[in-house]
């Protein structure tokens, strides 16, 4: 029986996209991957809008995808809440998020769960002390954060991610966060249940060394390092070692077709 092919995770920003634009030869490649056979998901730390916006501006930049083909923090988020019996939650999360929180109890008031996404201007010292007080007074309040990413690239330049902000609280409060979201296994391992393949035939695409690729590699999953959004000729410098190094997602097809025991 011949060897399944590979599944893939494609990340969204820095992969496919550049800012709001599509990456050179993405839209192409995304349909030469599913014409190929490869099942695949889109998976993203992004937390500023709800999947059903994001694949919407997809479609627009010419890239076929449905809504449920992305992967998001909130929804392994939601996902998890009600597994583990942790609502009501109290969300830190742009209004355009709580989309996909929808069905999961809300409230500020005698919660079982704290959860922070990437609030961008609104993370005022103000919303900070809140989220610390809701932390400290409750020892058993679990502090969820919707990935782990250091900072991302915007139009405008480098910006804070979500991930340094969950540093502060687990400082201040000698608790450690569960992270729902890339470089976290349980989120790699949720897309590798929706390609229905083995972390092994799972091939992770992104931009970023460490919340990508790293992550990835640790959760058992093979990564590629792509040349496009936040990547610097440094990154390769750490001590990560991808499966290979592509320029562009527009250079995965045919590296897939020429190296199909990979």
């Amino acid at each position: 029986m011949p060897h399944p092919l590979p599944g893939l995770l494609l990340d969204i920003d820095g992969v496919l996209t550049s800012g709001s634009e599509p990456v050179d030869g993405a839209p192409a490649a995304l349909r030469a991957l599913r014409a190929a056979g490869h099942p695949l998901r889109l998976v993203t730390n992004t937390t500023s809008r709800s999947r059903a916006v994001l694949a919407r501006q997809l479609r627009d930049g010419g890239f076929d995808i449905d809504d449920d083909e992305i992967l998001n923090p909130m929804v392994a988020a939601s996902r998890w809440l009600r597994e583990q019996e942790r609502e009501p939650a109290a969300l830190f999360v742009p209004e355009t998020a709580r989309e996909d929180f929808r069905g999961v109890e809300q409230s500020e008031e005698d919660v079982r769960a704290v959860v922070i996404g990437d609030l961008r201007e609104a993370w005022t010292y103000d919303t900070m002390n809140r989220i610390l007080r809701l932390l400290l007074e409750a020892p058993d309040r679990t502090l969820v954060a919707l990935g782990g990413t250091r900072y991302w690239r915007a139009r405008d330049g480098w910006r804070l991610d979500v991930g340094p902000f969950a540093a502060a609280f687990e400082m201040a409060t000698s608790r450690p966060a569960k992270i729902l979201g890339k470089p976290a296994a349980d989120f790699f391992h949720l897309g590798c249940s929706a390609v229905d393949r083995a972390p092994p035939n799972v091939v992770m695409v992104g931009d970023d060394i460490r919340s990508d690729v790293g992550g990835a590699l640790e959760a058992g999953l093979r990564a590629i390092q792509v040349r496009t959004g936040k990547f610097r000729a440094a990154d390769l410098d750490e001590p990560i070692d991808p499966t290979t190094v592509l320029d562009s997602i527009a250079d995965l097809p045919t590296f897939l077709a020429e190296n199909q025991g990979l």
